[in-house]
């Protein structure tokens, strides 16, 4: 059975997390730091997934809103970096709203007494975590 790639998309790192093969659970995988534009960002991230390329059947990535529900210009970046994934990969992309993801995230860590350095390392694959499991928590 194949699974369900879960992606907190930014501008400076891409926090990547996995479902399990029966889609119950959302696993961190990593975070890859990027730059560039969209074409140079989306290079580095299929590079880091390239050994896990056959085994996705999905992406989901965490659409960023304003509270009030309006998009914001993260939120028309993370839809072109989706169209290109469903462009390049040939893989359906399904975006969910992220709203307050990295911030329960961090809250949640520093609760466990988990210090700013290591919160930061881990903070977008934990947020991206977040934000699969409540996708595979709908299905």
């Amino acid at each position: 059975m194949k699974k369900v790639l879960g992606i907190d998309f930014g501008k400076k790192r891409i926090g990547l997390a996995i479902s399990d093969a029966l889609k119950s659970m959302s696993v961190p995988l990593e975070t890859v730091s990027v730059s560039g534009d969209l074409k140079q960002v989306f290079s580095q991230f299929e590079k880091a997934i390239e050994d896990r390329i056959a085994t996705i059947e999905k992406v989901v990535v965490g659409l960023p809103l304003h509270l009030n529900g309006t998009e914001s210009e993260m939120s028309t970046l993370c839809r072109e970096f989706a169209s290109i994934i469903e462009e390049k990969l040939s893989l359906p992309v399904e975006l969910v709203d992220e709203r307050f993801s990295t911030l329960q995230v961090d809250n949640d860590l520093r609760r466990l007494g988990v210090n700013r350095k290591k919160r930061t390392k881990h903070l977008d694959s934990a947020s991206a975590s977040l934000i699969l499991q409540s996708y595979l928590d709908r299905l």
